[in-house]
């Protein structure tokens, strides 16, 4: 089963990691080499973790099969979430018509 608190903290550090990725696509070039490129590659990196790491619980909790390589698990991620966004619009009560 899916942990929603685990989610919703890895989801946290990874709108933290892109807000300070925010701040360092703002900066001057110069600036930006000159003290923060190294800050910058971490943050990439840490970011790409959080991603994987909720690819890997998602497969984890729910039992899906295990893909072969770190891209089809985040692709087959992205196609569970889809559909299941695709079924709950079927199953949500029509609007139209409603004055």
């Amino acid at each position: 089963m899916v942990d929603p608190d685990r989610v919703r903290r890895l989801l946290q550090a990874l709108r933290t990691y892109r807000d300070a990725l925010a701040v360092r696509g703002a900066m001057h070039i110069d600036d930006y080499v000159g003290a923060e490129a190294f800050a910058g590659r971490y943050l990439v990196q840490a970011a790409a973790q959080v991603r994987i790491d909720i690819a890997n619980h998602l497969v984890a909790s729910e039992g899906w099969r295990v893909p072969a390589d770190r891209l089809r698990r985040l692709r087959q991620v992205s196609r569970k979430i889809a559909q299941r966004r695709r079924l709950n619009r079927l199953k949500a009560p029509s609007r139209q018509g409603r004055g």
